[in-house]
């Protein structure tokens, strides 16, 4: 027995180990949409590392491809490897499977044998909208395009845009020197007269039947992200 004074407390020293599985080290930098072929360095002091499946997101589809940089393999005497999303549109939580083979046999860290994925995150990027014209379809996307519209006319383009972050992009007439006689509403550009272009009697500032103006697509989530059509 063990008798101890009044308020008095005996501190037994206690050495815990813990035992799990070894972390990956975390990309060198933070990955961003689009960034191509991206390093990804795995735990050290394994002889060989080799990779069990190909990297997934978190609904388990396949987003891409993991391989060490020298000869393209699953197997890896290094811990080195590198990651390629299959789209440079896509963004998103990265698990990648693996196993370390070290002197002693090998060390499963395969999730279904409890162990951990390595996981990064691809961040998502703003990508511009694309803005397309056209008189009886929006098809065409170049930046700069001229149409010829008949006199008595108000119809002008059509135009559409879409974007691959998600979202309706706002389309507008922001610019040109006769910007003040067009207007875009539901989805179409037409001339504010209501006339019409008149062949005769020209408004443009040239004065010479030749319109100009910007028509733009922002995106609706993030405002600097554009596409213009001229």
């Amino acid at each position: 027995m063990l008798n101890l004074p009044y308020k008095s407390r005996l501190v037994l020293p206690f050495l815990i180990t813990l035992i799990g599985h070894a972390q990956h080290v975390p990309p060198e930098s933070p990955i961003s949409e689009g960034a191509g072929q991206t390093q990804i360095t795995l735990p050290a002091g394994y002889d060989y590392i080799t990779i069990i499946d190909a990297p997934r997101d978190d609904s388990g589809n396949v987003v891409g491809k993991f391989v060490d940089t020298v000869s393209s393999q699953s197997t890896s005497s290094g811990n080195t490897f590198f990651f390629t999303a299959n789209s440079d549109d896509f963004f998103g939580t990265v698990n990648v499977d693996w196993n370390g083979t070290d002197a002693s046999g090998t060390t499963s860290h395969t999730k279904a044998n409890g162990g951990n994925y390595i996981s990064f995150v691809v961040n998502s990027t703003p990508d511009a909208p694309v803005l397309k014209t056209g008189i009886t379809n929006a098809n065409n996307s170049s930046s700069s395009m001229s149409y010829s519209i008949q006199e008595g006319n108000t119809f002008v383009v059509l135009a559409t845009a879409t974007d691959v972050d998600g979202g309706t992009p706002n389309i507008r007439v922001s610019g040109g020197v006769d910007q003040a006689y067009f207007t875009f509403s539901a989805g179409q550009l037409t001339f504010n007269p209501s006339s019409g272009f008149d062949y005769e009697f020209p408004q443009d500032s040239g004065s010479d039947n030749i319109y100009n103006l910007v028509l733009t697509a922002e995106d609706p989530t993030n405002s600097p992200a554009f596409d213009t059509n001229q």
